[in-house]
């Protein structure tokens, strides 16, 4: 039976159905949906198929159950026979099918309101491939009270998009015997459920069809054993949104990345083993989602957990203010650029009329907005008064009194921006970019000169005086 590329969801209307093909023994009826006066929803099991899903490809649902989990509380567990109608209690829940040496390739996620019925009922349709079973040894003695996890490495990029990680939790008792994985590397590990923490991770081990294979995790013999679950801001439909990459860095400033990494639709795992140091800081690299670095004990001969959250990266929404009458040249741009070190982020060019600027999805670091372009000339001719223009040249003559002979030379405009070396975080932040004029007065008469500084420079004038009294 070959491996399932889509997973189906679809409420099948028998009579439509059956108009179509000669009536098949599997037959899904959502007029029927229907428990204590609530719409209810089934679960059927399939083998592989690409498109809606046919009553053909139905399976027969002796011997296969649903496995409910509480989207918060992973380690609760709900079993249902297939091709019943249910009404669980209303909430968000993922789900699997399983029984017959068969399972779905990977986790789904549903949820379920328990709304009145209003002549249908939801009908899940999902495929189901071939299984082995894994199991703890039985020559081991472990707690009663502790939980065995297992995460499928692969399920979850095995199709046209990306999906949820196949994984499972089952009590110790019931692992002894085996339970149902898919083929392919699966990752097991102990939990605490007292504790909330976990006290042994193994590698992963390979699952084939009809067998059982025994996993004996164990504390790590030296240094620490690290468990990373980042969830992700929202599910993410696109293998482009894969690029999260973490490591753990050292006190010493090395740089380690993990072990194993399982990027899910849904959330990121990053085990490493054996880390030596006393605590590292937690980084993660990505275009598409952030988090600020944290730091992890690392207990000796332990394992550590760590359960993050991912951000989206922000936005950052740059204002613009003119001096009054100054018009823009084709060669303005609005630039954000990393601090320190002054990378060039990104870059917006500037144009008329227009004086607020968004960049989108911004690195979540220390950023600074400016204002890139040429020195700008102002003033005034005898005859009347002319807009300020863009000057090409970095020191620029304009005469603003022919018949006094005074001139200004601006030697540039300084941009300041309100955000400063301030971290941007994912709320949207705002800053401003002001221009002024940095000028100076030559070719006019000492007292002229002197007239006009005291005008615009008042301070100026006053730290002059006190240094001739002094």
């Amino acid at each position: 039976m070959a491996r399932a590329s889509v997973l189906g969801l679809l409420p099948l209307l028998a009579g439509s159905v059956a108009a179509q093909t000669p009536a098949p023994t599997f037959v899904v009826d959502p007029s029927q949906g229907v428990v204590d006066g609530k719409s209810a929803i089934s679960f059927w099991p399939a083998e592989s198929y690409v498109g809606p899903a046919q009553p053909s490809d139905l399976l027969p649902t002796d011997g296969m159950e649903v496995i409910l989990v509480p989207a918060d509380n992973l380690d609760e567990i709900n079993r249902f026979p297939c091709g019943q109608w249910l009404s669980p209690p209303p909430g968000k829940y993922k789900f699997w099918l399983e029984g017959q040496g068969l399972i779905s390739p990977a986790s789904k996620v549903m949820t379920y309101s328990a709304t009145p019925f209003e002549g249908r009922g939801q009908a899940h349709v999902s495929s189901v491939v071939p299984a082995g079973k894994i199991g703890l040894s039985r020559e081991r003695l472990i707690s009663p009270d502790r939980i065995l996890r297992l995460v499928h490495t692969k399920s979850h990029n095995q199709g046209s998009r990306p999906r949820s990680e196949m994984s499972r939790s089952v009590l110790v008792e019931a692992a002894h015997a085996g339970v149902l994985m898919p083929e392919g590397p699966v990752l097991a590990g102990l939990f605490d459920v007292t504790k909330g923490e976990y006290t042994a991770i193994s590698k992963p081990v390979d699952i084939f069809r009809d067998r059982v294979a025994y996993v004996d995790p164990r504390p790590p013999a030296t240094g620490t054993d690290l468990v990373v679950v980042l969830d992700r801001p929202q599910r993410t439909a696109s293998f482009e949104d894969y690029d999260v990459s973490l490591s753990a860095v050292g006190a010493d400033g090395s740089s380690r990345s993990p072990e194993l990494s399982i990027p899910t639709s849904d959330r990121i795992f990053g085990i490493w083993y054996g880390l030596s140091d006393k605590y590292v800081t937690l980084q993660v690299a990505s275009l598409s989602v952030f988090m600020k670095p944290g730091e992890i004990v690392l207990p000796e001969g332990k394992v550590a957990r760590f359960h993050g959250q991912l951000s989206p990266l922000p936005d950052l929404e740059v204002k613009v203010h003119l001096p009054e009458g100054l018009a823009v040249s084709h060669d303005a741009q609005v630039e954000v650029k990393a601090v320190p070190g002054g990378s060039e982020v990104a870059v917006q060019k500037m144009t008329a009329g227009k004086f607020e600027y968004r960049f989108a999805n911004v690195p979540a670091r220390r950023l600074e907005a400016a204002l890139n372009m040429k020195p700008w000339q102002s003033g005034s001719t005898a005859g009347g008064s002319r807009s300020p223009r863009w000057a090409g040249s970095p020191a620029v003559r304009a005469s603003t009194a022919k018949d006094s002979g005074e001139a200004i030379i601006c030697r540039r405009l300084r941009s300041e921006s309100s955000l400063g070396s301030r971290e941007v975080t994912a709320n949207s932040p705002v800053t401003s970019i002001r221009l002024q004029r940095w000028c100076r007065f030559r070719g006019a008469t000492r007292s002229s000169r002197s007239k006009r500084s005291n005008e615009q420079w008042p301070n100026r004038s006053a730290r002059r005086a006190n240094a001739r009294r002094a």
